[in-house]
């Protein structure tokens, strides 16, 4: 207690007019080679790398505004992240002359405050003088983890920039399975020109030179234009899967994702963002589909494969099969759904990256805005949006080649009913309830089970963490390539949908940001500035639109909020000839 005391009293305040360091004395200085390994930085350098590390690391380092007041003495700066959060800032002395009583102790570093005014016998009798920094730093419990400023490799507390998660635990330790497993792990730069080369690489144009301005149209404007193409494109049409993979491919799936949901959060519910009329769950959808399917055959084939091809049937209804039947159904659904859950936590550090950063950022933004709704939405993504779809359609992410028969599919609805029940806090079946009551013998797997898919579900969205370590495995997005036919099919549909591209990007920001991304977009669509359709310019709205980037958002009138216009204005609103068409034929037989 006594030893840290004095380290804290140590502690070096500002020098912001500090006398500079005569010549020989830090020539003297530099020629000790304990205090020539450590790098000139400032204060100002060294807590930026700091604020990022952990509590305890610690930063050797030199500094002009830290000079010595004996030339027998060199100084050397020490910094470190106290419990608190802040950074201390002090001074130890390394020994640069050793005479007279100091012979034999050169390079010994001090932190008493006027090392030269006593002797090192009473240094070393009042635990205040060692032989190198590091046992320094092992003797003082305020110094933990030793930090290169210089390299990008920087633990960093996901929860001190987000201060709702606390996934850093899981994606390190999956980083870690990782290495041992032999596969590669790339720690991502943390600040500075390491990190704008590192962006720069990842949003390198992948294809011909003549499609790279469409490209830089797409991102440009807080990604505007892709959020207009993906607000307007058919569900299922293509436009919307190729606009993805290049997002994918150009690392700008988080980034869009981010807009996408500052947008949507204005006037957003937990529930609206898991409509599929959300901006976010849209873009959630096409992702999984883009890249989710590998991950899917690889986690759920080998249990719901087996389930196929054996054709299994485990009813569970006493109405349906023979009671005596139940107990070994039973036996047998606990042990499918348990080797699912398995395959799911070794599965982790293949699932998708594109889809973690999504994940993460909405966990972030609903907790932000709705507080403990956050593990809920995450949870309804993850499992109803992406993993239970895909326990009921094998075949269509290529886990079968044929559909499963009736019986089979009754196995498979068994197990996505257990899943879904497992994914719910605190969820277990009731027998007050007459759809589930038959499945009460099975509440003991929900108990064995839960633990270890929270433990999935924290691992997949913390690797989507911006400073959380980069398995190659999940980097590979599913397999995603570059094909040239995404940009084709991009150029034609903004060609043939070019008026209904600047309505929607008026609606979106205004009238001025359509006409700039117009303008430059017609010459690339029709061969000339003036080529093209003309634009509806001066009949768009002149604020951007409240809603949500859906199609809705791009009509061009919206009814006001009840109770903000008059009576008049309500009627009007309330006529029948602003009633929507009724439906077609063909549409009323369908439904």
């Amino acid at each position: 207690a006594d030893l840290s005391t004095r380290w804290r009293n140590r502690r070096r305040l500002e020098q912001g007019g500090g006398q500079p360091v005569g010549s020989r004395v830090w020539k003297m200085a530099m020629e000790v080679p304990q205090v020539q390994d450590y790098p000139i930085l400032t204060d100002a350098q060294v807590t930026t790398v700091l604020e990022r590390s952990v509590i305890g690391a610690w930063v050797a380092y030199r500094s002009a505004a830290a000079p010595s007041p004996d030339k027998r003495f060199a100084s050397v700066c020490v910094s470190y992240k106290q419990i608190d959060s802040q950074i201390g800032h002090n001074i130890i002395y390394v020994c640069a002359r050793a005479k007279d009583e100091w012979t034999g102790y050169r390079g010994w570093v001090c932190i008493h405050p006027e090392p030269w005014e006593t002797t090192p016998q009473e240094l070393l009798q009042g635990n205040m003088m060692w032989a190198t920094v590091q046992e320094m730093a092992d003797a003082l419990p305020d110094l933990t983890e030793q930090v290169n400023p210089f390299e990008t490799n920087i633990k960093t507390p996901i929860e001190e920039m987000y201060n709702s998660l606390s996934y850093q635990g899981e994606s390190q330790e999956l980083a870690q399975q990782a290495v041992s497993k032999g596969i590669e792990v790339v720690l991502q730069p943390r600040t500075g020109k390491q990190a704008a080369e590192y962006q720069l690489e990842l949003e390198k144009w992948q294809g011909q030179r003549e499609d790279r301005t469409l490209y830089d149209l797409l991102v440009a404007k807080e990604y505007t234009l892709a959020s207009a193409v993906a607000g307007t494109a058919s569900r299922f049409g293509a436009e919307l899967p190729a606009l993805i993979r290049l997002m994918i491919l150009h690392g700008h799936v988080r980034t869009w994702a981010i807009e996408m949901l500052e947008r949507e959060m204005e006037s957003a519910t937990p529930l609206g963002l898991l409509q599929a009329e959300s901006s976010s769950m849209l873009l959630w959808m096409v992702t999984t589909e883009v890249a989710g399917c590998p991950f899917l055959a690889m986690a759920l084939g080998p249990t719901v494969g087996d389930v196929c091809r054996q054709g299994k049937y485990l009813e569970m209804d006493p109405a349906k099969v023979d009671p005596k039947l139940i107990p070994q159904n039973s036996s047998e659904l606990a042990a499918l759904v348990t080797d699912l859950v398995n395959n799911l936590s070794e599965s982790a550090e293949f699932f998708p990256l594109c889809c973690s950063q999504i994940l993460f950022e909405v966990e972030g933004a609903v907790s932000n805005t709705f507080g403990l709704l956050a593990a809920t939405t995450v949870s309804r993504y993850l499992y109803h949006r992406f993993l239970l779809e895909a326990i009921l359609a094998p075949a269509a992410i290529g886990i079968t080649d044929v559909q499963p028969d009736d019986y089979t599919l009754r196995t498979l609805s068994l197990i996505h009913q257990i899943m879904e029940k497992l994914c719910t806090p605190d969820g277990e079946f009731s027998r007050a309830d007459a759809q589930e009551r038959h499945l009460v013998p099975l509440n003991h797997v929900l108990d064995a089970c839960r633990a270890k898919l929270d433990g999935f579900t924290a691992t997949v969205v913390g690797m989507g963490a911006p400073l959380a370590p980069v398995l190659v495995t999940s980097a590979d997005n599913g397999g995603v390539e570059f094909q040239q036919e995404d940009v084709n099919v991009l150029h034609s549909y903004l060609k043939d949908r070019f008026v209904e591209m600047f309505s929607s990007i008026s609606d979106i920001r205004s009238e001025a940001v359509a006409s700039e991304i117009t303008q430059r977009l017609r010459p690339l669509l029709f061969r000339g500035p003036t080529k093209g359709p003309q634009l509806p310019i001066g009949h768009a709205p002149s604020q951007p639109h409240p809603i949500g980037l859906t199609t809705t958002a791009y009509q061009s009138r919206v009814p006001p909020r009840m109770g903000t216009e008059s009576p008049a204005v309500t009627a009007q609103f309330q006529h029948r000839s602003m009633a929507l068409n009724p439906p077609s034929a063909s549409s009323a037989e369908a439904s």
